[in-house]
């Protein structure tokens, strides 16, 4: 075995020696592994537990007509006030419900938008509820929110039909009569006004745009759309009026098919979104849903000249007189 010595010799030597001492020291010193000092570590922010998060929205319920959008304000946080933002989705709505937000995922004191519209004609009418789903950072499971909706008709004034036996236009649809004398008739079109197209009897229109499969006969009469243009009122022989699906969403009939067969009367009002018509037969009032054809309410009278009818609330028909008559409806 080998032995090393640093010194060798007597100690009258180490004053001589001492650089090297140092020098040797030094060496040692700068190959001995570092040692950490002790001090705070950072821990990792903790994650929000579903409870935590808050979601607040005004109205606190709603609401909201057939093709109308009703806009409700959301603002969301913590309860135990961490700064963290909140991500905010709609988890479980019916088909017939089209809803937006904006934004979706909201920081502290910042507010957003959830925009809810119930498809014309296809929307069920009553309660119904929206699944709201609020989740933020570490976050297992969302927490839940609902909001409830009641979907009701649109409200307002109804409007008479009024019919001619002529060729017209209504926005982006066409009502063409053809024949003479006692043997008039009314075919339906698509208009494609991009493209230039008119109503005009002279401009001939592609079959393929027709939207009734055969001719409808009409009387002197004629027919006439309804305001939203989505239904047409067609006076045919025999005392018949007949209301056809021009673009009714959710009605029972097809395009070009009839919705509503009725006979004997003097007029047909629609309510704004034509989905309700009352038929004016003398003093004689009765309410019929025009998507499905059925009763909304009895036949009932009134007296002296009708001044008005009145759509309120979406649920409550109005048929002014001398003697007035109301439904509620739904």
């Amino acid at each position: 075995m080998k032995r090393f010595f640093l010194f060798y010799g007597p100690l009258s030597t180490l004053p001589r020696n001492a650089p090297i001492l140092l020098g040797l020291s030094f060496l040692f010193l700068s190959c001995a592994p570092l040692t950490r000092q002790k001090g705070k570590e950072i821990s990792p922010p903790k994650g929000v537990h579903a409870e935590d998060i808050f979601l607040e929205l005004e109205p606190p319920s709603g609401v909201v007509a057939w093709g109308e959008t009703l806009f409700v304000q959301l603002r969301a946080g913590l309860q135990s006030e961490r700064k963290y933002p909140v991500h905010i989705s709609v988890s479980k709505t019916p088909a017939w419900l089209w809803t937006n937000l904006n934004p979706a995922i909201l920081a502290p004191q910042q507010t957003g938008k959830l925009a809810i519209s119930p498809s014309l004609g296809e929307a069920e009418l009553g309660k119904s509820e929206i699944h709201l789903d609020a989740r933020a950072y570490g976050t297992d499971k969302p927490r839940e929110f609902r909001f409830s909706l009641e979907v009701v008709r649109q409200s307002g004034q109804f409007v008479q039909v009024l019919t001619a036996p002529r060729t017209q236009a209504c926005r982006n649809a066409c009502g063409r009569v053809s024949g003479s004398g006692g043997q008039l008739a009314v075919d339906f079109y698509d208009l494609i006004l991009e493209q230039g197209q008119t109503c005009d009897d002279r401009t001939a229109l592609p079959p393929s745009q027709r939207i009734n499969r055969t001719a409808y006969r009409i009387t002197e009469d004629g027919f006439g759309f309804g305001r939203t243009c989505r239904v047409a009122l067609v006076v045919a022989p025999a005392g018949e009026y007949d209301l056809v699906n021009i673009r009714l969403p959710g009605a029972k009939a097809e395009r070009g098919e009839v919705l509503l067969k009725l006979r004997n009367l003097q007029s047909v009002w629609l309510s704004p979104d034509n989905t309700v018509a009352l038929a004016v037969s003398g003093s004689a009032l009765t309410p019929y849903d025009v998507p499905t054809g059925r009763l909304l309410g009895e036949t009932c009278r009134v007296t002296g000249a009708l001044t008005g009818i009145m759509l309120t609330g979406g649920t409550l028909l109005t048929a002014t007189a001398d003697r007035s008559c109301n439904w509620t409806i739904q």
